[in-house]
């Protein structure tokens, strides 16, 4: 969303247009924007992007850990560095490895998000920590995730359907050095799916058989059983 507004001023409605996502997630993306500096509402009531200001302190003090830090990078940082040449191949390299570092950087935030509400072992404390990390953290980091990586894919698909040596080449030369990345690229969860579900699938089977072995013996039998008794 950024980005089209870095090409020009845009109205809100065209923003859903060029999008493709509903009002209330393009008003919030915005208001976010706003609140951080980088979009201001012009006299004909269109939106326009300000020329962001990136300071090196903050990219040597970059901490992929720290939301703030990642929300920073993803809506000012990635458009930044793709005006800064116009060579595709160095475009593609560059968005190749925020939008994958990206996406691990939001597991690792919400995995300890998740541990220090876990630890408060307080339950209105926990729900205001995960409530707030969501809001505003984890939906719209997830929204731009989405759609840097469609950018991505364009750019792929254009190196890739290029006529030029140039463009051969760089296709050839990714597919060479770092197929992870191309891998990432056709399906980014793939790895992380297979193994969330060997986890939640054993988990949950382990689960549905004592289930069933508590419904089977009924509530007085069932209270007499043992752990090890009930999950053997």
């Amino acid at each position: 969303m950024l980005k089209l507004l870095q090409e020009q001023p845009r109205q809100f409605g065209e923003l859903v247009e060029k999008t493709k996502l509903s009002n209330r997630v393009v008003s919030k993306h915005l208001k976010n924007l706003q609140k951080r500096g980088h979009v201001i509402r012009n006299a004909e009531r269109k939106y326009m992007a300000l020329k962001p200001e990136v300071k090196d302190s903050d990219i040597a003090a970059f901490n992929p850990n720290k939301p703030a830090d990642v929300m920073a990078a993803q809506t000012t940082w990635l458009y930044d560095a793709l005006t800064l040449t116009t060579n595709k191949e160095i475009q593609l390299w560059l968005q190749a490895c925020f939008v994958k570092g990206t996406f691990h950087s939001i597991l690792s935030n919400i995995a300890r998000t998740l541990n220090d509400a876990f630890e408060t072992r307080d339950l209105l404390k926990a729900h205001m920590m995960t409530k707030h990390f969501s809001d505003e953290y984890l939906a719209p980091a997830l929204q731009l995730l989405v759609m840097d990586t469609i950018e991505l894919t364009e750019i792929m698909a254009e190196l890739a359907g290029g006529e030029s040596s140039t463009a051969k080449h760089a296709w050839k030369r990714l597919l060479r050095e770092d197929p992870e990345i191309v891998s990432f690229l056709k399906r980014p969860f793939a790895k992380f799916e297979s193994d969330f579900y060997k986890v939640a699938a054993s988990a949950l089977l382990t689960f549905a058989q004592a289930y069933r072995k508590l419904r089977t013996k009924g509530k007085k039998e069932s209270s007499e059983l043992s752990v090890e008794e009930l999950f053997s």
